[in-house]
């Protein structure tokens, strides 16, 4: 593989071992640790950024976005399973926050005017249903299932706070993701491996 090239240095935190390499069984209490660790510091940092970046506060973005917490349960949690993979949780928020934002912007800012407030809201539901549903069926399509980024899609409809910040709220799921798989890497290769896989599983499940 391309990862076995690079020095083993950065090999092992990118989840790569040797053909040789057995996996240990750690003790559950040991498993949590890690897990614990892993989620505290993914969110805290996602939290710092949020609360003293000067970018992220000009565009009154929240500290964290919600949808990120559950990805943590899933990357830190559950990290063998296919929904926890890099392209699955890259992917699959960047295509729910592309599509929660394109939806936000169609139908819930360009009609300039409501015949009633109730109207309006109940416009926006079923655009977040309608943005969700969509960006599940997307991520089929493009094999990024990862449940988080249907609340991501959702998200970037019905919160106030992220409506506001339009493609903006794009560029922060990014951000946000990134950091996450950063820390990922770093704290399940410690005594565990992480990813099983980078873009598609070297045997495919029978």
């Amino acid at each position: 593989s391309t990862l076995s090239k690079l020095p083993t240095i950065f090999t092992r935190w990118l989840g790569y071992r040797p053909a040789n390499w057995a996996p240990t069984s750690l003790p559950t209490w040991r498993v949590c640790l890690w897990s614990f660790l892993g989620a505290w510091i993914g969110i805290a940092l996602l939290e710092i950024i949020g609360l003293y970046s000067p970018q992220l506060q000009q565009y009154h973005s929240p500290v964290v976005i919600a949808s990120f917490g559950a990805s943590a349960v899933l990357i830190y949690g559950t990290i063998d399973a296919p929904l926890a993979q890099p392209r699955n949780f890259f992917f699959g928020h960047i295509i729910g926050a592309l599509v929660g934002v394109i939806f936000s912007v169609l139908f819930t800012e360009l009609p300039t005017a409501w015949s009633s407030p109730e109207q309006e809201t109940a416009v926006r539901w079923v655009t977040g249903a309608t943005a969700m549903a969509t960006s599940l069926v997307l991520m089929q399509l493009t094999v990024t299932v990862h449940p988080p980024g249907g609340a991501t899609a959702l998200i970037a409809v019905v919160d106030n706070t992220v409506r506001g910040m339009r493609w903006y709220y794009i560029g922060i799921v990014a951000m946000s993701a990134a950091v996450q798989l950063v820390v990922a890497c770093l704290v399940n290769n410690v005594e565990k491996k992480y990813p099983s896989y980078w873009w598609a599983p070297a045997k495919l499940p029978v």
